[in-house]
């Protein structure tokens, strides 16, 4: 799951092929098959995670420092920005 994460860090989700997920993992592709099933299991283990991660640190918030400091507009300018990005195919 790393070397998916990082791909898609440093390229955008797009750009993330089989083979660059193998060599930054250092495993053969049946490996990762075997892990993950077919390609469509690598994009659902991907937004568990960052659907995880995300509400989990809402959830901290919430629980912190109440409802109106769950999210700031700038995080939300950044998640607009980056659902952008992914849709027309742009890395930066």
């Amino acid at each position: 799951m790393a070397a998916v994460l990082e791909s898609i860090a440093e390229v955008g989700f797009q750009r993330t092929t089989a083979a660059e997920i193998t060599r930054r993992a250092g495993v053969t592709w049946g490996a990762v098959q075997h892990h993950f099933g077919a390609e469509d299991g690598i994009l659902r283990a991907v937004l568990e995670h960052y659907t995880i991660a995300v509400l989990s640190g809402l959830a901290t918030t919430l629980m912190l420092e109440g409802p109106a400091a769950a999210v700031a507009p700038e995080e939300l300018g950044f998640l607009k920005d980056t659902l952008a990005r992914e849709q027309t195919g742009a890395t930066n």
